[in-house]
């Protein structure tokens, strides 16, 4: 059974599309699955998809770098059952994201948001250039203090 994360546009529409994933996954709770393995892999990421959004519902907890590395994680797993050409459409979100970091004075990129937002930016690139489009996380790397 494939399932499906696309990030929205903004956070409330990523916000609703992972309530209705955790709406759909807790709808096949009552189907058994075929191991224990699948399972517990449901169980795991219904619940950082959970707690995914209980972050960005807070304002001040949408912005940590925790939220972004989540983030990074599901869409590896997004990218490892659909493969990278089929990657593109959870870019509108992750751009949205990265966006709002970047206009929040408070959060300076730190080392680990910086290599983030690189994974990020190096999938597009290959995700562009198999799907034969333009990038769409442009503009990210603009000479900027780290902090620690």
């Amino acid at each position: 059974m494939k399932r499906r994360l696309s990030l929205g546009q903004d956070t409330r529409e990523l916000s609703e599309k992972l309530m209705a994933e955790k709406s759909a996954a807790d709808g096949m709770t009552d189907a058994q699955p075929e191991d224990q393995s699948l399972s517990e892999e449901y169980q795991h990421r219904n619940l950082a998809v959970h707690l995914l959004n209980q972050q960005l519902n807070d304002p001040v907890k949408s912005s940590h770098d925790s939220v972004l590395a989540t983030i990074l994680l599901l869409c590896h797993y997004r990218m490892v059952e659909s493969g990278i050409a089929k990657f593109h459409t959870q870019f509108a979100g992750v751009k949205k994201i990265l966006a709002i970091r970047r206009r929040s004075q408070q959060y300076a990129p730190s080392r680990d948001s910086a290599w983030m937002e690189a994974i990020f930016t190096y999938f597009d690139a290959i995700s562009a250039s198999i799907n034969d489009r333009e990038a769409q996380l442009t503009g990210f790397f603009e000479p900027r203090g780290l902090r620690s």
